[in-house]
């Protein structure tokens, strides 16, 4: 069911609506406040709150398998190097998310937006357009890099999006430069 929410840092949030004077406005959409869109979002927000230590924890050893399945597919095929950006940290420990970086050069982690997105850097033409177009060759839809792990996905799922990633890589591969 279609939803969404904004949030924010207390301090934002206040200038929102009229207590805040409606320095801050958002408009409405064709689901805002749809009925049934609510109830789904309810029942699901209780499944995780109710859950969530099994829940998080397993979708965050997918998004590791998930890193890695494409790593070593790309490194397997000649692709390099190539990092996966996405990891757990202090803030989101159990990270499902998994955006790989096709870098001109191994030197060191990607920290910051403005380096992974430096086409100095990284091969952002790859990762956004030619990866996502091979893997669609391959009947694997992404969004933003690989995407992320959910509930419902299985290792399955992980080795089938690694062998997927392989193919991919030999589809590219001679299109590439050295």
């Amino acid at each position: 069911m279609p939803v969404a929410a904004v949030a924010g840092r207390a301090a934002i949030m206040q200038l929102c609506g009229r207590a805040g004077g409606s320095r801050v406005a958002f408009s409405g959409g064709t689901y805002s406040a749809q009925p049934a869109a609510m109830v789904a979002a309810r029942a699901m927000l209780t499944h995780l709150v109710a859950h969530e230590a099994e829940i998080y924890p397993a979708i965050g050893r997918l998004g590791a398998a998930m890193r890695r399945a494409i790593e070593d597919a790309f490194t397997a095929e000649g692709i390099g190097p190539v990092c996966c950006t996405g990891e757990g940290n202090a803030v989101v420990e159990h990270s499902s998310v998994a955006i790989p970086h096709f870098l001109y050069q191994d030197d060191g982690a990607l920290l910051r937006p403005e380096e992974v997105n430096d086409p100095a850097r990284c091969d952002v033409l790859l990762r956004d357009q030619a990866l996502q177009l091979a893997l669609l060759l391959e009947d694997v839809h992404v969004v933003h890099g690989a995407g992320t792990a959910s509930a419902a996905h299985t290792l399955a799922d992980i080795v089938r999006l690694g062998e997927a990633c392989r193919r991919a890589a030999r589809r590219i591969k001679p299109y590439l430069s050295d």
